[in-house]
């Protein structure tokens, strides 16, 4: 028999493995609202509001497909701007856009190369709180894989966070931190006891830190 208990600490490590203290440190800078600095322009933390205007300019990074540095920056002005950016909804190609998303990327000092995989990462780490509720179909929008950004979204999101906290539809959608959404529905959940929530864990990598154990 195999004495697993050397290996125990480990394995729970891998468990974990995608909550190191610089995730947690980042997932609660945003849930407080801390901004981002890119160069020298500040960033306010992504809001609802935001993702909705940037799902109808169908930014790649927020639809996972092929995207170029343009994108990238083009990803954070529209976080920047925040509702500001409304006038600019209804077309993508606007020069108007255009031309201050590449202003804004002179400011930021981030190399081309780099600002993609900057912005996806940025975008997954907002979902924290969110990939903590359990699967509930393809119909729910308050899972990650089904959110659309739509109408339908919005309203269900501010029904739910208005139902918690008070606060008021605006703030919702423009003022408070997407990320905090999350966590404040996640604890709702937990609290009623009516949906098991939880970290998402790595199983994989905790199953293969104990198969190596026992191959060693």
């Amino acid at each position: 028999m195999i004495d697993y208990s050397d290996n125990l600490a480990a394995a729970e490590a891998a468990l974990y493995s995608e909550y190191s203290e610089e995730a947690i440190a980042q997932e609660t800078l945003l849930a407080l609202g801390a901004p981002l600095m890119l160069g020298k322009e500040k960033i306010l933390p992504l809001t609802a509001g935001s993702l909705a205007i940037l799902r109808r300019l169908q930014s790649p990074i927020v639809t996972c497909k092929e995207a170029d540095p343009a994108a990238g920056y083009l990803f954070y002005y529209v976080i920047q701007q925040r509702e500001k950016i409304i006038d600019y909804i209804s077309d993508p190609d606007d020069e108007k856009l255009l031309s201050a998303a590449a202003k804004f990327a002179e400011n930021t000092e981030i190399a081309p190369s780099w600002i993609v995989s900057l912005a996806r990462n940025y975008y997954k780490i907002q979902f924290s709180g969110f990939d903590m509720l359990p699967a509930t179909g393809a119909g729910d929008p308050l899972k990650h894989s089904a959110f659309q950004y739509d109408s339908a979204w919005i309203a269900n999101l501010i029904t739910k966070i208005s139902t918690i906290t008070n606060d008021n539809s605006h703030d919702i959608l423009w003022n408070i931190p997407f990320s905090r959404h999350g966590f404040i529905i996640a604890e709702y959940y937990r609290e009623r006891q009516d949906k098991p929530v939880r970290r998402k864990l790595n199983h994989k990598a905790w199953t293969e830190t104990l198969k190596g154990a026992a191959n060693a």
